[in-house]
């Protein structure tokens, strides 16, 4: 298994924010492992999505706050300066959070196995990042076969988890390549130490979340920081790549602490951008994903 980048820790200039959490164990799931049943989870999230035969837009409800504070510590942990980001370029696809999410996780293991994206690299050596938002007619063939293979909108809107574990696996193996979903979570939320472990391998997550959060924008202005939000109470899916711990500080007190994951959102054109880990993100799964020969 390759090692892979990891960034440490530092005080950050003026953008976005932060989480803490405990210790859990891991786990690697099997093709067939993935539970179904009565209350099966369906996810679908996207900027629009089909529900029931209807186009819905993202049901966002906007949820902004601002932050005074005095001081604060800034702690930070990521796979690797760079982390690609996809967006579905048919719009015929709907529903498709789940192979998008895919998607991203072969985009970025395509680095080390260039036969998981056929036809192009989606990391550029000579400057040592991915190709920043980078849809393209490769990305989309990709994308299109993983939505099969995942089953995603047969027989229901969306994709189950099994279905997604199911497919995933099946892309990944006829490449000849292996891969494994390690639990990073423990009572409802993320280790933050486990998730260390697995971004320091250069390990992205992928989380699984009943309702979820997205930060469309997130400003430091030394003083206080500026949040905007939207919460969302539909099933989603989307890939973090690290997160950013702020502790906040007030006449010398620790009065508050964030984790902000840093993700590849599926939403908003599939951008990079931020989720609080707080009570507005549920999460049912987050696995740490490895591809590996």
């Amino acid at each position: 298994m390759k090692q892979r980048a990891k960034i440490g820790t530092f005080v950050l200039l003026a953008a976005l924010s932060v989480f803490s959490v405990v210790f859990p164990m891991s786990y690697t799931v099997s093709a067939s492992a993935a539970e179904t049943g009565a209350d099966e989870i369906y996810y679908m999230d996207e900027s629009y999505y089909v529900n029931d035969g209807n186009i819905m837009p993202m049901a966002m409800v906007d949820d902004d706050e601002t932050i005074a504070y005095d001081s604060k510590v800034v702690t930070e942990n990521e796979t690797g300066s760079s982390f690609p980001c996809f967006e579905n370029g048919n719009f015929s696809f709907r529903n498709t959070c789940a192979p998008l999410a895919g998607t991203v996780l072969l985009g970025y293991y395509d680095r080390w196995y260039e036969s998981l994206i056929p036809g192009y690299n989606t990391f550029n050596t000579f400057i040592n990042r991915y190709y920043g938002f980078s849809s393209n007619e490769y990305i989309q063939s990709a994308f299109e076969r993983l939505y099969t293979l995942t089953k995603t909108n047969v027989g229901h809107d969306g994709t189950t988890e099994a279905e997604f574990v199911d497919g995933l696996n099946e892309y990944v193996e006829a490449e000849g390549l292996e891969i494994s979903y390690n639990s990073v979570l423990q009572s409802g939320t993320i280790n933050l130490s486990l998730m260390d472990t697995y971004l320091d391998r250069g390990q992205p997550v992928l989380l699984l979340c009943k309702t979820y959060n997205i930060i469309s924008a997130l400003v430091d202005t030394g003083e206080q920081v500026i949040i905007h939000k939207q919460n969302s109470n539909v099933a989603h899916m989307m890939v973090a790549y690290g997160y950013e711990h702020y502790s906040y500080y007030r006449n010398g007190v620790n009065f508050r602490t964030d984790t902000y994951l840093k993700v590849a959102s599926g939403v908003f054109g599939g951008e990079l951008c931020y989720s609080m880990l707080n009570a507005d993100m549920e999460l049912v799964k987050a696995w740490a994903i490895d591809i590996y020969e």
